[in-house]
């Protein structure tokens, strides 16, 4: 250890009697790792990430697809999300949810706080616990209007309540409707869409009095997503005509019989499924292909950057001959002096990355700027880098 601390001593030494090698080296290696740290915490938040749920690979998200013309829609009526939950026999559990924003009255004050409309087996069928108190119950999923709870989130709560003060039981007001706290979700689930993180979720069924309409009574008012967990041993491609044929029976059942566009190629709808597992984002798709391309150059950077340094160590190495010839003179082993460069190697590469951290959170700053027309771009990505497990 004595040895390990006089070589990085030494290292240190050197690096100051060459500041302009050892800055060129420190700013090459920060902008070719942070660059790469930027792109891939972006692509990871967007394209790799699953969602932090039981076995989120088992989930898809039903799409209602038209023929002619093209058009898919991912929005259901909620008596049609009924009947496929309680009819179909692929999923283990189907799930309901729609993005809102809901007014919180505190102390006279009022904000709009990102919320969803969820069904009661929403938490249950994803496999997400409460860190404290319940979710939703199934009773909770019965009778509109007849259950004003509400599930918040780690953040909420942090923002609205005291260290010390206990949540559970408590009453916030929502639209002008007070609704009490069963539970609290835990710090790492915001939510299924990405763009927006969720503060609170309340029961699909509190939507009428909460946004005073009569959509869930309504076959034609098409507004929420629909999720499903497919059961363990069906084949996606299975289950997804075994649903397709359902909808198209139940869309039958409840088309009156005189209807003029019944039977006409426009209105002929099927369910295709899409990959669930990694939440909502609509910026996966219009990002998708940028950042894959992204990451394949900024790699290429990061290689030629690597290349670059090396070219100089190497080149730092032939014009300190003379100085390991006169230190193998003194007695040093090859061992020895191999290990000094290492050293030196290694503390030159921590430097880097250390200023790769400064510039990567820069760096997706402007990468959001770029995308500044699209709102939800600064939600998403601008906390994307993580600081270690449960921050």
């Amino acid at each position: 250890m004595e040895t390990l601390i006089k070589d990085i001593r030494y290292a240190i030494r050197c690096f100051f009697r060459q500041p302009a090698f050892t800055a060129v080296v420190v700013i090459t290696l920060a902008l070719g790792i942070g660059v790469n740290t930027a792109i891939f915490s972006v692509t990871d938040k967007l394209l790799i990430r699953s969602l932090p749920v039981r076995s989120p690979n088992a989930l898809v998200l039903l799409n209602s697809v038209s023929v002619s013309p093209y058009f898919v829609s991912n929005a259901f009526a909620y008596p049609t999300f009924t009947d496929l939950r309680d009819q179909n026999q692929v999923f283990s559990g189907l799930i309901a949810f729609s993005r809102t924003r809901l007014e919180l009255q505190t102390n006279g004050q009022s904000e709009r706080i990102p919320a969803e409309y969820v069904s009661a087996n929403y938490f249950d069928v994803l496999g997400v616990t409460a860190a404290r108190g319940r979710m939703f119950l199934p009773q909770e999923d019965k009778t509109p209007g007849t259950q004003p709870v509400v599930v918040i989130s780690d953040h909420f709560r942090r923002t609205h309540f005291a260290s010390d003060q206990d949540p559970i039981g408590q009453t916030i007001t929502l639209n002008n409707i007070p609704l009490t706290i069963t539970g609290i979700a835990p710090l790492e689930y915001t939510g299924i869409a990405l763009e927006q993180p969720t503060d609170v979720w309340v029961p699909v069924l509190m939507h009428p009095q909460l946004a005073q309409s009569k959509f869930i009574e309504s076959r034609k008012d098409a507004w929420l997503s629909v999720l499903g967990r497919i059961k363990e041993g069906v084949p996606p491609s299975q289950a997804e005509v075994a649903m397709d044929l359902l909808a198209q029976q139940i869309k039958e059942a409840h088309t009156p019989a005189g209807t003029i566009t019944k039977g006409l190629p426009f209105s002929e709808q099927h369910i295709k499924f899409e990959a669930g597992g990694k939440g909502i984002s609509p910026l996966r798709k219009k990002l998708s292909a940028p950042l894959k391309l992204l990451m394949v150059v900024v790699l290429l950077v990061l290689v030629i950057a690597c290349a670059n340094v090396g070219g100089l160590l190497v080149a730092r190495g032939v014009a300190r001959g003379k100085e390991m010839a006169l230190r193998r003179t003194l007695g040093a082993t090859r061992w020895r002096l191999a290990r000094q460069l290492l050293v030196e190697s290694l503390l030159l590469a921590a430097m880097g990355g250390l200023g790769a951290l400064l510039i990567a959170p820069w760096l997706i700053t402007l990468l959001v700027n770029t995308q500044a027309r699209l709102d939800s771009v600064p939600t998403l990505l601008t906390h994307t880098m993580d600081s270690g497990p449960g921050v």
